[in-house]
């Protein structure tokens, strides 16, 4: 993987030549400290979806059963429908430290066949520990010739000490053949964002198509 990634203060309309044509993804955090003042981290380029999205989409595009590995390193038998039982995808709800957005603190290289983060933060306010709020969308929208999809989720210190974030992950759930539900990282990336006690973090995400 290229050491190269590129950075923005604000995402532009218009991307470099050597996006056109392509589905890119793009990081950020942004920091409230507890007197309210705002730091926002410049978007970063993602660089890291893993095996299991296109392994997910496989089965989702194909309504097929499709081997992957889930976070805990099985080998599964997948499918998505529907009509499946867990509820499907990245609806990560306040305190669900599982699926949506993740982060953790290890800052080890990522690779493409990474199934987990590092060394996830546990949710909770004990020490080490960070509040998981709500991971919330955006219905995609068009900005200047791109469709973009917005996924940010906030997370909060409340643990006594500053914790610090060196990694970021979007994870999704969805059935395995065999019945029951597994969860799976579909893209890890390294993002080091210092998160003082009292203050929060938005970890933000656009994926976006070009043309």
């Amino acid at each position: 993987m290229s050491e190269e990634i590129l950075y923005f203060d604000e995402l532009p309309e218009e991307l470099p030549p050597e996006f056109e044509g392509t589905l890119n993804a793009w990081v950020r955090a942004v920091v409230t400290d507890k007197d309210g003042n705002v730091e926002k981290h410049p978007w970063q380029q993602s660089r890291s979806f893993v095996q299991q999205f296109l392994q997910g989409l496989e089965a989702l595009l194909y309504q097929t059963d499709v081997w992957t590995v889930d976070m805990g390193g099985s080998s599964r038998l997948i499918r998505f429908s529907k009509y499946a039982s867990p509820n499907q995808w990245m609806d990560g709800d306040a305190g669900v430290a599982n699926k949506g957005l993740l982060v953790g603190t290890d800052n080890t290289a990522v690779t493409v066949t990474d199934y987990d983060l590092g060394a996830q933060i546990d949710h909770g306010s004990g020490a080490g520990e960070l509040v998981y709020g709500v991971t919330s969308f955006l219905a995609p929208r068009a900005v200047g010739a791109n469709m973009d999809l917005y996924i940010s989720r906030v997370f909060q210190n409340s643990s006594g000490g500053l914790i610090t974030v060196n990694e970021v992950g979007l994870a999704v759930t969805t059935e395995i053949t065999a019945g029951g539900g597994v969860f799976l990282l579909f893209a890890h990336d390294l993002l080091t964002v210092a998160i003082a006690n009292g203050a929060s973090a938005a970890i933000q995400y656009t994926l976006r198509t070009t043309v």
